[in-house]
């Protein structure tokens, strides 16, 4: 997968070096954090685009200049604002925590296709966007068929009852007066006048399969799916796996933090000073959330890439600020790097640590 990734990067590469006619310019996006979505509809529906060029980011109102680390934070903020968007485009099942398309008529299908440009975008210009989709999603842009195993992930309880259909008896698959309908659709023609027996709950289910993933939600898809690919114009993707494809894009939950302590750097500063000691004391000390949000604030994302934090290659250093007590901890969220003041003692730096990455969604700097 990792040989995959560097061969679609290298290939973004030159796809933009050569088209020396084409504007830098027309790829930069300036928002508000305030009304981002808006902004973010408004530049997609009105400005021209050259997708081919990598995306720069600018938040109104603040420093950073975006190397890569603004981008991973419109995109991981831009995805939360999405999700609690009315009325919603896509559906939350409880049970799995995961979400899928909102069938036919919830939805203006432009919307759909501006989704799909935002998520053609992040795998484009390297960036995590974690919408919450299940590997269905994935396997259907890669023109795999989702199955009964894929309705389990999405919807463990509805799969669940799927499998006792398969298994019922004669006299106990009578009693449940099943029909071919699902969610109170015919999936398929005259499907409300078929009753399910023993010797049709095979192409029921697959039936029911279809329904969820494919025809209840044919034209939405279809402009996520034109929408990915014009967001993305580099189609390498393709010889990714669903599975590839979504780690890629959805990235990974496999914290292991210890990992970030044996891959960090120091730069004027020494991994046996006081401050590191302290600093590391104090991380490790943090609750599961807390270590997120200060992933988050290092890098713009609490999702982890291809390769984890193995690959997270941070450098912590003494910029030899005047009065450092009076000073928080700084993230360049472009290039890994933690400004870290060199505090007196270890209670100054838990409480300035502490503060700075509970409230990191504004750079100062990248």
């Amino acid at each position: 997968m990792e040989t995959k990734q560097l061969m679609f990067q290298v290939d973004n590469i030159a796809g933009f070096i050569t088209a020396p006619h084409l504007n830098p310019l027309q790829n930069n996006m300036c928002v508000n954090r305030r009304s981002l979505l808006t902004d973010t509809i408004q530049h997609l529906r009105h400005n021209g685009r050259n997708y081919l060029w990598p995306l720069r980011v600018k938040f109104e109102g603040e420093d950073g200049i975006d190397h890569g680390g603004v981008s991973q934070e419109f995109f991981t903020v831009i995805a939360r604002d999405i999700l609690t968007l009315e009325p919603k485009m896509l559906d939350l099942f409880e049970d799995s925590r995961l979400v899928w398309f909102m069938p036919e008529g919830h939805c203006d299908h432009d919307a759909f296709y501006l989704l799909g440009i935002l998520c053609g975008m992040a795998l484009y210009n390297i960036c995590v966007v974690n919408f919450h989709f299940p590997l269905a999603l994935f396997k259907k842009l890669l023109g795999h068929k989702p199955t009964l195993e894929d309705l389990k992930e999405l919807s463990p309880v509805e799969a669940r009852n799927l499998e006792e259909v398969l298994k019922e008896d004669d006299e106990v698959l009578e009693l449940l007066y099943l029909d071919f309908t699902a969610k109170g659709q015919e999936i398929v023609p005259r499907g409300s006048e078929i009753p399910v027996t023993k010797w049709n709950r095979q192409q029921y289910v697959e039936a029911y399969v279809d329904f969820v993933f494919n025809k209840s939600v044919k034209r939405q898809f279809e402009q996520f799916f034109a929408g990915f690919s014009r967001g993305c114009p580099n189609e390498k993707w393709k010889m990714l796996l669903p599975e590839e494809l979504m780690a890629i894009l959805s990235g990974n939950v496999n914290y292991v933090w210890e990992d970030l302590r044996k891959n960090a750097k120091y730069d004027a500063y020494e991994p046996s000073d006081a401050n590191i000691q302290n600093f590391w004391t104090v991380f490790f000390e943090l609750s599961e959330e807390q270590k997120k949000k200060f992933l988050a604030f290092m890098t713009g994302s609490d999702r982890l890439p291809v390769g984890g934090l193995s690959r997270m290659k941070m450098t912590i250093m003494n910029q030899n600020k005047p009065d450092p007590d009076y000073t928080y901890p700084v993230a360049n969220t472009c290039y890994c790097m933690l400004y870290l003041p060199n505090y007196s003692s270890i209670h100054i730096l838990r409480e300035k640590f502490v503060h700075a990455i509970s409230f990191y969604e504004v750079f100062g700097a990248a």
